[in-house]
């Protein structure tokens, strides 16, 4: 899915609608609606756009979709926010970018055209000169149109994972399901090994949670209440198992904190032991204390 898709998808709802429904400031965003009858919707989008649009940033085409001020088109700041002095005397706030640059005629190249209320006072000339300086060197070629790229991936498409992952604070996921599918298992066991990584297999701990009235102990060892890491590789039972298979490949090893770091490091960190018959010991030992 790509950032194109906005105005493609929402455009004949907005002319079904109202015509002032969508902004002219460059046409990404849709106009604020203060309506309260028949608008749910497009306020609804409006709301998020603000948190969407800070992991934006603009490709510089002919621009005439880009707003020279308020825009975040010369970097990671605008214009707006690095001159605010400048944007207080310009009779258009919201002009475009091809609005303040002058088309080219012949051979002649494209030059800066921005005006002001008023003549610049001799302390306010450094600085205008350091603004002129800044936008110089970035004088548009034009003929293409302008884009908006999208921040949080190196495709510069948007995609819903990346933008989840960065609302909800979360760093990339560690599951490890190299050693969940790509071992030679049947599916019922990938599937109970999927569904445990994930926390979802019915331990009493979790059927309580449900709602289930029940006396919470474990039930191979009676000694623990019943969790899935404890029924999986805490319980003596079961640990007795684990280090029994450990020792019989020869290897001193800690066991990890929970059943998907245990797959993770089986599958990933003991690179000299990465064959078929190795890969299958934690869902063979998994599936054999459930099915218990």
């Amino acid at each position: 899915m790509t950032l194109e898709v906005w105005p493609r998808n929402y455009s004949s709802v907005a002319e079904g609608h109202n015509h002032e429904i969508w902004r002219g400031e460059g046409g990404w965003s849709t106009r604020v609606c203060r309506r309260a009858p028949g608008y749910g919707l497009w306020r609804s989008i409006s709301e998020g756009w603000e948190s969407f649009s800070k992991y934006l940033s603009f490709v510089v085409g002919d621009g005439s979709h880009i707003l020279f001020w308020h825009d975040k088109w010369t970097g990671d700041n605008s214009l707006k926010t690095l001159y605010p002095h400048y944007l207080c005397v310009q009779p258009i706030r919201k002009a475009c970018i091809s609005e303040v640059l002058s088309p080219p005629i012949g051979d002649n190249d494209r030059v800066w055209s921005l005006r002001f209320y008023r003549e610049f006072n001799d302390w306010e000339l450094a600085a205008s000169y350091s603004l002129l300086h800044f936008i110089q060197s970035r004088i548009l070629m034009g003929g293409s149109c302008d884009n908006l790229c999208w921040c949080l991936n190196g495709s510069g498409k948007f995609d819903i994972r990346s933008f989840y992952h960065k609302i909800r604070n979360a760093t990339p996921s560690t599951l490890p399901w190299k050693g969940i599918w790509k071992v030679k298992v049947p599916k019922r066991v990938a599937f109970l090994m999927w569904t445990t990584t994930h926390g979802q297999i019915l331990t009493l701990d979790n059927l309580i949670l449900h709602g289930y009235s029940l006396a919470n102990s474990c039930c191979m060892c009676c000694c623990n209440e019943e969790s899935m890491d404890h029924l999986l590789i805490f319980c003596s039972v079961a640990h007795s198992l684990w280090m029994y298979m450990i020792r019989l490949f020869g290897i001193n090893w800690v066991m990890p904190g929970s059943v998907a770091d245990l797959l993770f490091c089986w599958y990933h960190l003991l690179g000299k032991h990465n064959f078929d018959i190795w890969n299958l010991v934690p869902d063979s030992l998994m599936w054999t204390i459930w099915t218990e």
